[in-house]
C-alpha cells in the first residue's frame, strides 16, 4: 500500500513539474522565433533570427512583424534648384522588413507640435544586413 502510494505522489511530482516547465516555456520564449518558422534559412544569406537580432541590438523593442521582400532604393544627384534629379538609378534589395514597437520611442517638434514614434519599419539588407528604417509612425502627444 505504502508503494502505491509513493509511486502515485511520484508520478504526481513529475506531471506537476512537467506542466510547470511547459507552462514557463510558453511564457517566456521569444515571441520572434514563431514569426520566423516561415521562413528556411538560405546559405548565403542573413536568416530571419539573425535579422531580428541585428535589428534588436540597434532598436531595442517589441518585434510584432516580419517579411522578406524585395524594396527598391534611389539613388541619384539633386541638381542645385532642386527640383530635378540627375542621374537616379533605382536598385532593388532583397530584405527582410521587421516591424519593430520601440522601448524607448523617438520624439520630435514639428511646427510646435510634439510628436512620438513608437512603431517603426526597419529593413535588413539579406545579403549583407545594412539596417535601414524605412518607416516611422508618428503619432502627437495628447
Amino acid at each position: 500500500m505504502k508503494k502505491k502510494i509513493s509511486i502515485i505522489l511520484i508520478v504526481i511530482l513529475i506531471l506537476m513539474g512537467l506542466i510547470s516547465g511547459f507552462i514557463y516555456w510558453l511564457k517566456y520564449q521569444k515571441p520572434e522565433k514563431g514569426l520566423c518558422a516561415k521562413f528556411p534559412k538560405i546559405k548565403g544569406e542573413i536568416s530571419c533570427q539573425e535579422a531580428i537580432d541585428l535589428a534588436l541590438e540597434k532598436y531595442p523593442g517589441e518585434i510584432y512583424e516580419i517579411d522578406k521582400t524585395k524594396l527598391s532604393f534611389f539613388f541619384g544627384e539633386i541638381i542645385k534648384n532642386g527640383k530635378e534629379i540627375k542621374d537616379l538609378k533605382e536598385v532593388k534589395k532583397d530584405v527582410w522588413l521587421i516591424g519593430i514597437r520601440l522601448k524607448e520611442p523617438f520624439e520630435i517638434i514639428e511646427q510646435d507640435l510634439k510628436k512620438f514614434g513608437q512603431d517603426i519599419k526597419v529593413s535588413v539588407d539579406v545579403k549583407n544586413g545594412d539596417l535601414r528604417i524605412d518607416e516611422i509612425n508618428w503619432k502627437p502627444y495628447e
